[in-house]
């Protein structure tokens, strides 16, 4: 496959893509944001941040937030694997906190940020 176009991604619920350098996952979850509930990225490569209307960091963020509780357990719907380098605008921080989150969240995912831009 080469080239894959979809009208709409509104009523997209599950997101499953495995090593694809072709389809773009970050400009999937912009469009689908409203309706996705389950998201699984392997072997994923992300290392700009021009590339649709969402950074890294948001996408990070909204992923971290797909999950629901059962018996008191927490049940992560979103996998994710491979690498992430995080280009934040200029003149933006990161709460160490937050890159900590991430990387607990999603412990088989390498994540790269330039360790000037941490609040501590």
């Amino acid at each position: 496959m080469t080239n894959l176009n979809i009208e709409s991604y509104d009523n997209l619920e599950t997101l499953l893509i495995d090593d694809s350098e072709i389809v773009n996952p970050r400009a999937i979850i912009a469009a689908a944001e409203s309706s996705l509930k389950s998201v699984t990225l392997t072997n994923i490569f992300w290392t700009v941040e021009d590339d649709g209307p969402l950074t890294s960091i948001d996408i990070l963020e909204f992923l971290s937030g797909l999950y629901i509780e059962e018996d008191n357990a927490i049940i992560k719907n979103s996998i994710l694997t491979g690498i992430v380098d995080i280009v934040p605008p200029s003149g933006t921080r990161i709460e160490n906190s937050t890159i900590i989150k991430y990387r607990n969240f999603w412990p088989d995912l390498t994540i790269n940020i330039d360790e000037s831009i941490i609040q501590k």
